[in-house]
């Protein structure tokens, strides 16, 4: 059966992960995991991680990113009607409400090691009109995010992802863009930094991966003995045998996290988003 050495190195998916398939073999154990070992570890890692970024209700692995806000119209909800009367008819009043002075980012935390770009156009519509976005905002003078400390290479960070403005922000759907930088580095999740933590959120991906590999272990075992998946061929005399082609069905359904994940990954949830903008 083919087996596969273990690079440090290596990574659950191109793109970057919170938890390596080096640390989720080692932590079960694995020093020469079989082809289907490795389907099922890099299943495992695929899965626990979204189950993480659905619990934060964002991705914190450190990366730039593309928002256009707000989600819903920031003059909605601005304050409540007062009913008011004269001598002959009664007639709603509105109150100066809100300002919109503030909108909130998806991912966390914002990071100033990498300029933000803000653009803002009443008719942007999320960048389906032509020539949209061509009023470009200034950092310090028209917007400022609300950064509340600094990392290991002293760049500000902002830990709510609140974005401050001068005045106003436009408040029709679709009429901000902005780009920026969000995220914790590698050093960061393993806490090598020594300023900025987020250890709990690559412990939690780390606890729900091995969770899951271990369940579908458990269940090979219990159905197929030590077999690495079900069979799909078998022949007499000189016996062989061979196994299906993946791993993901076995994992069946989406799993919730658990309760101590849920607690570990709590001070990171960005809850402050969908409420905001």
């Amino acid at each position: 059966m083919a087996t596969h050495t273990i690079n440090e190195g290596t990574i659950a998916s191109a793109g970057g992960s919170i938890v390596t398939s080096t640390e989720a073999y080692l932590e079960l154990g694995l020093t020469s995991p079989t082809a289907v070992e490795v389907r099922i570890v890099l299943a495992s890692i695929r899965k626990a991680e979204g189950a993480v970024k659905r619990y934060l209700r964002y991705d914190p692995v450190q990366r730039s990113r593309t928002e256009y806000l707000p989600l819903g119209d920031l003059n909605a909800g601005r304050s409540a009607a007062i009913w008011e009367v004269n001598d002959t008819e009664a007639y709603q009043s509105e109150g100066a409400g809100s300002s919109g002075g503030e909108i909130i980012l998806r991912h966390l935390p914002v990071r100033s090691s990498v300029a933000m770009i803000v653009h803002t156009d009443s008719d942007g519509r999320s960048d389906t009109t032509v020539n949209a976005f061509a009023e470009q905002k200034t950092e310090g003078s028209d917007f400022w995010p609300n950064y509340d400390g600094k990392d290991s290479d002293g760049y500000k960070i902002c830990r709510d992802g609140i974005i401050r403005h001068v005045g106003a922000w436009p408040s029709t759907p679709g009429s901000i863009r902005i780009a920026y930088t969000a995220g914790y580095s590698s050093d960061e999740f393993r806490s090598v930094d020594s300023l900025v933590d987020a250890t709990p959120i690559w412990d939690a991906a780390l606890d729900e991966t091995i969770r899951r590999a271990k369940k579908v272990f458990l269940n090979m075992k219990s159905v197929h003995g030590w077999a690495a998946g079900p069979k799909s061929s078998e022949k007499l005399g000189d016996y062989s045998y061979s196994t299906g082609s993946t791993a993901d069905t076995a994992f069946g359904g989406t799993w919730d996290l658990h309760a101590e994940t849920k607690e570990k990954l709590r001070e990171f949830v960005n809850w402050g988003y969908e409420l905001g903008s």
